[in-house]
């Protein structure tokens, strides 16, 4: 067992100027999946019933490893240890892990598509302190790299109001139904500030 690291504190701003975002390998996935599942049984528990957090861990939530294997998934580490995980995607895939039904694997055109943000969880004691902004930072950056000028992603109750102070605007509620049990999302989009040179108008 790892001793926790400190998030906040002095010793917290101390751990945090060791953060570092890099790819994800499938060697993370076993640590990503735990981390996933205990991030969302503690950061949606304010929106969610237990019941639907249990369906959403089983049904959806989870890594997609076609994104560590196109090199769009990221983690965030401090002293090595994974404290948050994000992706970006140029498939039309908006939200899931491997085991979710009706993915779509079709490729984006940057010149009329939104690429997908996918994935992001923190634990949930590492919060509020920059490590979710870094992954999305990260992302963004690299959608723009790859010519596109918006971004679509899928949101948790819970991380609704991380996205919207992040420029992201609510485009619609998703209700998806795992079973008996009902899960509310919600889809959110943002016009990225493109790099000068870039074909395609913000």
């Amino acid at each position: 067992m790892h001793a926790p690291l400190p998030a906040r504190g002095s010793a917290g701003l101390t751990a945090m100027a060791e953060l570092v975002i890099d790819l994800a390998r499938e060697a993370d996935i076993p640590e990503l999946d735990r981390l996933i599942s205990r991030s969302a049984s503690s950061l949606c528990s304010r929106y969610y019933d237990p019941d639907a957090i249990e369906a959403a861990i089983e049904h959806v939530f989870g890594v997609d490893t076609q994104l560590i294997r196109t090199r769009c998934y990221f983690v965030a580490r401090v002293r090595e240890r994974i404290i948050g995980c994000g992706g970006w995607s140029p498939f039309a895939t908006l939200f899931g892990a491997d085991k979710a039904h009706g993915r779509n694997d079709t490729r984006l055109d940057p010149a009329v598509d939104d690429a997908r943000i996918r994935a992001f969880f923190v634990s949930g004691d590492w919060t509020r302190v920059g490590v979710g902004s870094a992954l999305l930072e990260t992302c963004e950056s690299a959608a723009v790299a790859a010519g596109f000028g918006s971004t679509r992603l899928m949101a948790t109750l819970s991380g609704a109001p991380f996205y919207a102070a992040r420029g992201y605007v609510a485009i619609g509620d998703h209700v998806a139904r795992f079973g008996e049990t009902d899960v509310r999302f919600v889809a959110m989009r943002k016009t990225l500030r493109l790099r000068q040179g870039n074909a395609r108008a913000a």
